[in-house]
């Protein structure tokens, strides 16, 4: 583990943020990571101690601070924490990023790539989502993402963004209810 700082917090859903780590310089060889990967964070909250993991959902192509998306859940001890207490300039203790949920970019691939996620499930999609815009100009995606209603899409806005931004990438939202 790590520490890191966290450099800064977005409200992202009256239940979910965004958090971003300031990774010093000697560290980012270290912190380097592909897209869809995870990192795990110890949290000592009221002298309880616990890891969670978090799927990164910056991409590391895009020049953006590595950043996690967290859901609280009913009676989340690290989520609930990280939603309600933490603050910019706070320390977490974090392990390298991890995982083999990723994908390879290569600049001359036009592929058609379906991704499938709902709820917090968006957070490693997000990460390849943009990596693959970034760096595959010949490649489209469509999201398909499920959620319970418009008012918990995590990422609202930045996807909207990436619809904007991008031709070759669309989103079906799937809401449980209207």
């Amino acid at each position: 583990f790590r520490s890191i700082t966290v450099s800064a917090i977005k409200r992202l859903t009256p239940q979910s943020v965004a958090i971003s780590f300031s990774i010093p310089e000697e560290l980012h060889e270290e912190f380097s990571y592909l897209p869809g990967q995870y990192i795990t964070l110890k949290a000592d909250v009221n002298g309880q101690k616990a890891n969670r993991a978090y799927s990164l959902c910056s991409s590391p192509y895009s020049g953006e601070a590595p950043t996690i998306g967290v859901k609280q859940t009913d009676n989340g001890l690290v989520s609930t924490y990280l939603n309600m207490q933490l603050s910019v300039g706070d320390i977490l203790e974090i392990m390298k990023p991890m995982g083999n949920f990723t994908v390879q970019v290569q600049q001359e691939y036009a592929r058609r790539i379906v991704l499938i996620g709902g709820g917090s499930g968006i957070t490693p999609l997000l990460s390849i989502a943009k990596s693959i815009l970034i760096k595959e100009p010949q490649s489209t995606i469509t999201l398909i993402y499920g959620n319970r209603d418009e008012h918990s899409i995590m990422f609202h806005d930045e996807l909207n963004e990436l619809v904007q931004r991008y031709p070759a990438f669309s989103i079906i939202n799937v809401l449980e209810e209207g």
